[in-house]
């Protein structure tokens, strides 16, 4: 279905295809909203069209039917309405919610200000030690720590040097005592003197071993001549295992030539029964056929007649001879035995047949293996004298193990021997080595140089040199160790004056004075910022507690004037007055200048001016069902040209309207007069609808829709007049 029509001047068409869905229910597959003066899509789904004219019109759905459809006593309702429910409804015709909904944004803000004004002064309460006499104090603290630093820095260069004096001092003292210890712990090691004879007697046990060793290699060479002489044991091994596998397969010819016979034989006699089943088995094929052929006669002479062409010569039937009935079943039965009789004689001839050739192969294969040995032993020794070799064999091999038994163990005694020299010497280069360690401590001392005629001479003379340096290197240390003792004395001194120093400026001193100084002084500059940026974020704070106080202040007046009885309560009165305003002037030109409409200021109830008594103000309760009638439609009117000014977000100007008012209980006077105000509006351009079961009132209308209800649906048809 789709609906034209216009807002201030601009066409629109809204389509909406609705479809029945389950249950029941309606649903929307397609909707669209269209501007054709530009031929432009500004809607197309059923949410995007709802939304898009309702920012058109500027009125929900729901407010949009109660400015335009004027439903069976719905403003008749409103006419008599209290005055508080009358307010409820303005209140949503004409969105003034927002005023409530300002107010309660108002207190909140009223209250985050006073809240957040609240954190603040505990904010400026925690940085009151933010003062400028405690800033005056941490310069003046700052100054001194500068001052001692320069102190310190001009004192540093003197106590550096004395320093470095007390350093050098006790460093040269040290490498003195240390050529002084070093000089003493010289000694001659003992077992100096045993350890060459040890040597002398390793070697000599050594040229022993050698001579033992070559001796029993000479002898393995010996046996292993005498070894290679002979043939080689795994051959004679292999050719006399040959000449027991002939023997054996040689063994088994007899057996299988007998078993082979008695397979033949076995053979033949499967044969022959089988043959005898063949032939009881044709007998009873041939019996079976013949039985088939008479039944078969009997059969087609059963059908024929003397005088009858008989059906195999073609010749007239001068006479039907009797025929016998055929024992079909036994024949059939005879035949199936017999068969079953030759199968069976053909399976004993197949497995006798299999066994005779598996004996034929395995004969085969033994006299095979008989004739390939005794190809391999052609040409040579026999089983008596492969064996007679094979004991040479093994008693040549038993003399060469034992004789390299005996070189393996000349060969341990050699490693032993050699083992025992090689430790010897061994220590003897450790020893040498231990001498050599030894004159290097004391390198630098410049010792004399080793003769290396032998290593107690060496040890000797270089331990004599060491005992007459001790005594030198003895008063150099003396002398050394004086001159450190002035040099720290003074540099002690000049500390103590410094630490005396940092005290009176009331530090605590530990390793180094200066960088206690310099720490102390970076404690106190980072109090003075922390200071200084308290102060600035204090004066910041005042600042925005006075601009707190402030909107606190404003927004608590503001709510204060949103309330319910403040504001709104004056635009609702307004509001009321111009909706009274042009429902008067309405009812006036509809009641023929018989009424008009006012306001009971006291309890703000309708009240009818009566022109026709003289001007007589009456409760609007007073009036007949027709003028109630004409004074609802007033009102409704009024509120229809009205919302668009008098809403709080604005809306389109509304130019129809449908009424629904129960025009069945009006008089027939009354109802000419409601005929004629109905007129009255179309003649000035504004659309009205009637829904209406009055046929006199739906006569008088030029366009109708009657709805005719039918059994299952109902139709729709538009007359004209």
């Amino acid at each position: 279905m789709a609906l034209e029509f216009s807002v201030g001047g601009e066409p629109y068409t809204a389509v909406r295809v609705v479809r029945a869905g389950k249950a029941g229910r309606a649903t929307t597959r397609e909707a669209r909203l269209e501007h054709r003066g530009r031929g432009e899509v500004l809607a197309g789904s059923a949410d995007e069209l709802t939304e898009q004219v309702t920012r058109l019109l500027g009125l929900s759905f729901e407010h949009f039917t109660t400015c335009v459809v004027l439903p069976q006593g719905k403003f008749q309702q409103f006419l008599h309405q209290t005055p508080k429910e009358r307010q409820g409804l303005l209140v949503e015709l004409l969105d003034l919610g927002i005023y409530g909904r300002m107010h309660s944004l108002a207190n909140a803000r009223a209250r985050g200000a006073a809240e957040e004004a609240k954190w603040v002064k505990r904010e400026l309460e925690d940085l009151a030690f933010a003062t400028p006499e405690a800033r005056g104090q941490l310069l003046d603290r700052v100054k001194q720590l500068e001052a001692l630093v320069a102190e310190l820095d001009k004192a540093a260069p003197r106590l550096t040097e004395l320093e470095d004096e007390v350093r050098k001092f006790r460093g040269q003292l040290e490498d003195a005592n240390e050529c002084i210890a070093r000089l003493a712990s010289l000694s001659v090691p003992a077992g100096v003197e045993e350890l060459s004879a040890e040597l002398d007697r390793a070697t000599e046990e050594l040229a022993s071993a050698e001579e033992a060793e070559q001796a029993a290699s000479a002898a393995v060479q010996e046996a292993e001549a005498a070894l290679d002489g002979l043939p080689s044991r795994s051959a004679l091994e292999t050719l006399l295992r040959l000449h027991h596998e002939r023997a054996k397969q040689a063994a088994r010819l007899p057996a299988g030539e007998a078993e082979l016979s008695q397979a033949l034989a076995r053979e033949k006699e499967a044969i022959r029964q089988r043959d005898l089943a063949r032939e009881a088995w044709e007998l009873a094929k041939a019996a079976l056929d013949a039985a088939q052929l008479a039944d078969h006669a009997r059969a087609v002479a059963a059908r024929l007649s003397v005088g009858d062409d008989c059906p195999v010569c073609g010749q007239t039937i001068q006479e039907l001879l009797p025929h016998e009935t055929a024992d079909l079943e036994t024949a059939i039965e005879q035949v199936e035995v017999t068969s079953a009789a030759l199968d069976e004689a053909e399976n004993v001839v197949v497995s006798a047949r299999s066994y005779r050739e598996r004996c034929e192969t395995l004969l085969e294969q033994v006299r095979a293996q008989v004739a390939a040995l005794d190809d391999e032993l052609a040409g040579g020794p026999d089983e008596g004298a492969t064996e007679q070799l094979l004991a040479e064999s093994t008693h040549a091999e038993q003399v060469l193990a034992e004789r390299r038994k005996a070189e393996r163990s000349a060969q341990q005694a050699r490693r032993e021997a050699f083992a025992t020299r090689r430790s010897a010497e061994e220590r003897e280069r450790a020893a040498r080595q231990e001498f050599e360690s030894a004159r290097d401590r004391v390198a630098v001392l410049e010792p004399p140089a080793p003769a290396h005629k032998s290593l107690l001479d060496d040890w000797t003379e270089l331990v004599a040199w060491a005992r007459s340096q001790i005594p030198v290197y003895e008063r150099e240390a003396a002398k050394l160790e004086t001159e450190a003792a002035a040099a720290a004395a003074e540099r002690d001194e000049l500390r103590r004056e410094l630490i005396t120093r940092c005290e009176e400026a009331g530090l605590s001193v530990r390793a180094n004075p200066r960088d206690d100084v310099v720490a102390a002084k970076s404690d106190a500059e980072a109090d003075l910022a922390s200071i200084e940026a308290a102060m600035v974020k204090a004066d910041k704070l005042r600042n925005r507690l006075t601009e707190l106080e402030r909107d606190q202040k404003l927004s608590s007046e503001l709510a204060k004037h949103l309330g319910a009885r403040g504001f709104q309560e004056w635009v609702l009165g307004e509001a009321l007055e111009r909706l009274v305003v042009g429902a008067t002037e309405i009812l006036y030109d509809l009641s023929g200048g018989a009424f008009s409409l006012a306001i009971d200021h006291g309890n703000r109830a309708f009240q009818v001016i009566d022109h026709a008594n003289a001007d007589t103000m009456r409760s609007a309760r007073t009036l007949s069902g027709g003028e109630t009638f004409l004074a609802s439609l007033a009102l409704a009117l009024s509120l229809a040209d009205q919302v668009a000014e008098m809403a709080a977000g604005g809306s389109a100007r509304l130019e129809s309207i449908f009424l629904d008012e129960g025009f069945g209980t009006l008089d027939p006077d009354t109802l000419g007069v409601v005929t004629a105000a109905i007129e009255e509006l179309g003649s000035r351009g504004r659309m009205v609808g009637i829904v209406s079961h009055v046929r006199e009132l739906a006569e008088a209308i030029p366009v109708r829709f009657d709805v005719v209800k039918g059994p299952h649906t109902s139709t729709v048809s538009r007359v004209d007049h």
